[in-house]
């Protein structure tokens, strides 16, 4: 009997190698086993059992191609190897005719709430190339939002374009708004010079920190897949992370980078959904987390002190020491 190979794809920690699988598609020709077992849909199926080792790109294309996240070099293409037809699960992995690309897997149908477009099950709801349904791909410089194509967070639509109205001096403050020559559009005004740790790159006066095109210098672009982090060009960081001081860093829970970078939670404070808070049972009393129903100097609420004598605090009540 042939080998069979599977793949697992976890879409929350995605990572472009993931379980190599062994073995080859089944002969086409009759036999022994083809008569036997006729029901496969494919060598991988979902209850094969995985071989250890890595499915990695291409060698060649890793090293030529830089794609963006969650998509790997296979033959020059980068790719979604969850969806994609003929990288199905790894490089040169094709489904067959019938089939689709389902998470990794090819299987007879999609699962919910995926799509089948062209043999790739796909989230419509948040793909670039199939926003809303099949083949409806979104102006470049937009992102697919619960199925409708939407400039990115800080851009304005003009026109088929997302521009960036603080820093465009043709949609300077407002879509065509142009400013006039000589002038540059600093922080969404035509003015004559740009303003304080602002240059001048093209008219546009841009923050060459943070820049994404202009990254450390005028026209200096990141590539795809990296963002510009104190001028460098930086690997981007995974969804639901942010890049605080040169770390990817998860801002719903780091307690020194709460909710932005930089917020740190203190007096004993936890981050807790983007917000320093105390722990379950305890109170915030000016800067300190306290437990009300035991401290003399918050006994019941803020500020409650004990008096002498009754120093000890019992289920919030001031008590005398036994």
């Amino acid at each position: 009997m042939p080998i069979r190979r599977s793949l697992r794809i976890d879409f929350v920690t995605f990572v472009a190698s993931a379980a190599a699988c062994a073995g080859a598609p089944r002969p086409a020709d009759g036999g022994a086993d083809a008569a036997s077992d006729t029901t496969v849909l494919d060598a991988r199926g979902p209850d094969d059992a995985a071989r250890d080792g890595p499915i990695a790109a291409d060698s060649a294309d890793a090293s030529a191609v830089t794609c963006p996240p969650r998509r790997v070099a296979c033959a020059g293409r980068c790719v979604d190897l969850t969806s994609d037809h003929a990288n199905c699960g790894g490089c040169a992995f094709a489904c067959g005719g019938s089939q689709v690309c389902n998470s990794g897997l090819c299987e007879a149908a999609c699962s919910a709430p995926l799509s089948s477009c062209a043999g790739a099950c796909i989230d419509v709801r948040s793909t670039f190339e199939h926003c809303g349904r099949c083949g409806s791909a979104c102006a470049v410089g937009q992102e697919c939002v619960r199925g409708t194509c939407a400039c990115p967070a800080g851009l304005t639509r003009c026109g088929d374009a997302c521009v960036n109205n603080d820093t465009d001096p043709a949609n300077c403050g407002g879509c065509g708004t142009s400013c006039p020559t000589g002038q540059v559009c600093s922080v969404g005004t035509c003015s004559a010079t740009c303003a304080a740790a602002l240059t001048n790159c093209g008219g546009a006066c841009v923050d060459t920190a943070t820049d994404d095109a202009n990254c450390g210098a005028c026209a200096t672009a990141c590539a795809v897949g990296t963002v510009c982090a104190s001028g460098t060009c930086a690997p981007m960081c995974p969804t639901g992370t942010t890049r605080c001081s040169g770390a990817c860093i998860d801002s719903e829970t780091d307690d020194s980078n709460c909710g932005a970078c930089g917020v740190a939670c203190t007096g004993g404070t936890s981050c807790l959904a983007a917000v320093c808070a105390c722990d379950m049972g305890e109170t915030l009393c000016d800067v300190l987390c306290v437990d009300t129903d035991t401290d003399p100097n918050h006994c019941g609420s803020c500020s409650v002190v004990c008096p002498r004598g009754m120093r000890s605090c019992a289920m919030g009540l001031c008590r005398a020491p036994r």
